[in-house]
């Protein structure tokens, strides 16, 4: 009489669609890494950006108040944060003002490559000027 053994091995097709269904979740898996570490560095480097841009509007208005004047020159540029390039815009414009007070508005734009989109940030600062005049000891000092 013939027996005949039943085989505890796996065939290859069940071999085959295990090998897909794992390939199919470490996909996602990866897919899922990918995507987090694009927001990650998104992320950063929108951190850079406004910490550069609250620079960049501290020094305008410290140039506003020691020259009283603002540069058209200086209204666009570039610049560099851990290798990566940066291109700016500013664009201001006097909102009201007298000969003694004056109140300006800045827009900063800054533009970047990230991946395959162009990324950007916009904001509005306002800076009010004040001519201030001192009286001392009969004459006018102005600052």
């Amino acid at each position: 009489m013939l027996s005949f053994k039943k085989s505890k091995s796996l065939s290859f097709v069940e071999v085959m669609v295990t090998a897909a269904v794992l390939s199919l979740g470490l996909i996602l898996v990866v897919q899922g890494l990918l995507v987090t570490l694009g927001g990650l560095h998104y992320a950063v480097d929108y951190i850079n950006v406004l910490l550069w841009m609250d620079w960049k509007f501290w020094d305008i208005h410290e140039q506003l108040m020691n020259y009283k004047t603002l540069s058209e020159n200086n209204s666009q540029g570039t610049f560099l944060v851990n290798n990566k390039r940066f291109k700016w815009s500013l664009a201001f414009n006097l909102v009201e003002g007298t000969e003694d007070v004056s109140l300006y508005e800045f827009t900063l734009r800054v533009f970047w490559k990230e991946g395959l989109r162009q990324a950007q940030v916009l904001r509005t600062a306002y800076a009010l000027y004040v001519h201030q005049t001192k009286k001392i000891g009969g004459r006018i000092r102005v600052r």
